[in-house]
């Protein structure tokens, strides 16, 4: 898990509903970092291969196919066939970010729920 820099006083419900919000921020981040699955492989998530997936997504219709993607570790490229493709690997990726993002969300409302010490250490980021 990413450290957290930030000082939180644990002892007051308030102070622990901050530190849980930042620490699933953090994991829904690392989640996210881990990369997306298509077709048995691994694609990056990172800021930069976000905003490269949706520039190519809007160029789909002019692009020569099949065109190459590479996996998160650069090892191998994968060949998308064609536009239509090209639609299901961006959706694959938005998909998968969003429901990462929604189970933080999900994470996030149980925190906000929570009124004292004891339910709040009660609850566990296992995604």
């Amino acid at each position: 898990m990413e450290k957290q820099t930030k000082k939180y006083d644990i002892t007051t419900v308030d102070g622990f509903k901050e530190f849980l919000y930042n620490s699933i921020d953090i994991r829904t981040g690392e989640l996210i970092g881990g990369g997306f699955p298509y077709a048995g492989k691994t694609f990056s998530m990172s800021a930069n291969a976000q905003s490269n997936l949706l520039g190519v997504y809007s160029a789909r219709d002019l692009l020569a196919y099949p065109f190459g993607w590479n996996v998160k570790d650069d090892s191998e490229t994968y060949q998308i066939a064609d536009a239509t493709e090209m639609a299901n690997f961006f959706m694959t990726a938005l998909g998968f970010k969003k429901a990462i993002q929604d189970s933080g969300t999900v994470l996030k409302a149980q925190v906000t729920a929570c009124t004292t010490i004891g339910e709040l250490e009660a609850i566990e980021d296992n995604r």
